[in-house]
């Protein structure tokens, strides 16, 4: 029998990250106007941007929104240094799930047991635990970006960790387009 971990608190100290997870197939597919022929950056590996004659759009397409409950993290000053060139921990804020909530949302692949969360998706929002649509925490116009995510609470669980652990930043990553 494994033990399992648990978000920690009541609703006092969790919230809801309302997620946007990238569908890198239809933004693939999706041929903008103009020169780009496919929604994705062969260069950059990211969703383009294109010219709609009045505004500048992403060709990046999302699945339907999903509210996950967690508990927000703030990094601190120490944990935001620069290491070396290359990518740099830019983290505006962390958020923890339990993999019990993602599971009952259908985040959680069936067959690889793997977090369907990825880098590039989108938190526009973190609501009021309790409270949909009541917004706790306001985040830039577009959202934060995953930049990454890592298992939590080492052995314990039924397949190792109960938490994953999800790193925010203000842009998102280049991501495969070959999902």
């Amino acid at each position: 029998m494994a033990i399992r971990v648990p978000l920690l608190g009541l609703g006092e100290t969790k919230s809801i990250a309302v997620i946007h997870r990238l569908d890198p197939t239809a933004t693939r597919s999706f041929d903008p106007p103009g020169e780009p022929t496919s929604g994705y950056d062969p260069e950059f590996d990211e969703p383009v941007v294109y010219d709609s004659g009045t505004s500048r759009l992403s060709a990046r397409h999302e699945l339907p929104l999903v509210r996950v409950p967690c508990q927000v993290e703030t990094p601190t000053f120490e944990h935001l240094q620069q290491f070396g060139p290359g990518i740099v921990e830019n983290t505006a804020l962390v958020i923890v799930t339990h993999r019990q909530d993602l599971q009952l949302l259908s985040l959680i692949d069936p067959a690889t047991r793997a977090c369907l969360i990825k880098k590039s998706d989108r938190v526009s929002a973190i609501e009021r635990y309790g409270f949909p649509g009541v917004v706790q925490q306001p985040l830039a116009e577009d959202g934060l970006y995953v930049f990454e995510i890592r298992p939590g609470s080492w052995g314990f669980g039924p397949e190792g960790h109960d938490l994953e652990i999800i790193f925010l930043e203000d842009r998102a990553k280049a991501v495969s387009s070959k999902a």
